[in-house]
């Protein structure tokens, strides 16, 4: 027996953490739905923190689109994953060649993405777990891959929100400090030829524009 910590969430859809004792990654999950829960991350304690860095939504979107396509066309789930291969990069690539070799020794697909440690977000996990124990693996690709394409089209439309206020920040730093460290002493040298007091705004531009000629 060794210890599984697991996240699940409740048929109320509070989320909750714990650890349980188990055989094997089908054992605790299966542990997990005897108490009402519905698994969404496993993780064996003898792992630690060794994590693999999560793919992209994009390179995940496209890769469980092509899998769910091939295993609703009557693939074989090992040949789909064979198939879909080539449409990833990186650990995700890795992942995948790792899957299909615990497929091959006769795990479940989701204890066989989970080898990647992290590579295959633990929402996926859950969601092919639950199609998995209800016989409906395909229905749960179809979900998985819709959901991934939905997170990766909400990431793209941050991205370009932020981009604007970027592209502003930057060219309005880069205005100041040009006209701090340019513009602001050569007007320096033309008040003080004037010979008269300056007012206390013009003071403070000007000694903030020094500390930044100086810094």
């Amino acid at each position: 027996m060794s210890g599984y910590r697991f996240r699940a969430a409740r048929a109320d859809g509070v989320m909750v953490n714990g650890v349980i004792e188990a055989t094997s990654t089908e054992h605790a999950s299966a542990l997990v739905f005897d108490r009402g829960l519905f698994p969404v991350a496993l993780s064996h304690e003898e792992d630690g923190d060794v994590r693999r860095p999560s793919a992209s939504r994009r390179d995940l979107a496209i890769a469980f689109r092509s899998i769910a396509a091939l295993v609703e066309a009557g693939v074989p789930l090992e040949r789909a994953l064979a198939a879909s291969e080539p449409l990833t990069q990186g650990p995700l690539r890795q992942t995948f060649a790792v899957a299909r070799e615990e497929l091959r020794q006769g795990k479940s697909l989701a204890p066989a993405l989970a080898a990647g440690r992290g590579t295959v977000p633990g929402v996926v996990l859950g969601m092919i777990r639950a199609g998995e124990r209800g016989s409906q693996l395909g229905r749960a690709l179809e979900q998985v891959a819709t959901h991934l394409e939905q997170e990766a089209e909400l990431v793209a439309r941050v991205r370009q929100a932020l981009a604007y206020p970027l592209l502003l920040a930057f060219v309005g730093t880069v205005s100041v400090l040009v006209i701090g460290t340019v513009v602001v002493p050569r007007f320096a040298d033309l008040l003080g030829d004037l010979g008269q007091e300056l007012p206390l705004a013009t003071r403070l531009l000007l000694a903030g524009s020094t500390f930044l000629s100086h810094f």
